[in-house]
């Protein structure tokens, strides 16, 4: 059913998938979190779903690992929290072999939050608001 619903099958780096409606119109979203990869963000469209990632300005990096979907900042509209495993090193391609963490662990890649906007977009504000941490995250719940 994956392929007539329009999901690619080579997802085998997928982390997370997570179900919830993104602009408040009943009809859910599919988030896939990947770490080889973008993250998809698929949109019901008739019959198929539609990566719509790079439409409303979702741009994740490599390494992603977990994804949290909540109201940041109380507006009433759904942000997404990403959470990135891996050495920043690695994840940007500039190591060979293994992933290893630095002693303290504070080698990662940055999470990124994805705040949606009044427009139906995203606009990434971790570092702003001091969310862009660097740890090694395996977990991340709202």
């Amino acid at each position: 059913m994956t392929a007539a619903w329009g999901i690619p099958s080579d997802l085998n780096d997928s982390r997370a998938a997570l179900f919830f409606d993104r602009d408040g119109d009943g009809a859910q979203e599919l988030l896939v979190v990947r770490s080889e990869n973008p993250s998809l963000l698929y949109e019901r469209r008739e019959d198929r779903l539609v990566d719509i990632a790079q439409e409303v300005g979702l741009k994740t990096g490599v390494g992603a690992h977990v994804a949290s979907v909540f109201d940041a900042n109380g507006d009433g509209r759904l942000d997404l929290y990403i959470g990135y495993y891996g050495s920043k090193r690695c994840n940007d391609g500039a190591c060979r072999g293994r992933s290893l963490p630095s002693l303290d662990g504070r080698n990662g890649s940055p999470n990124q939050l994805f705040v949606a906007t009044p427009k139906g977009s995203y606009e990434e504000r971790a570092g702003a608001l001091g969310l862009d941490d660097v740890g090694w995250t395996l977990a991340a719940m709202a």
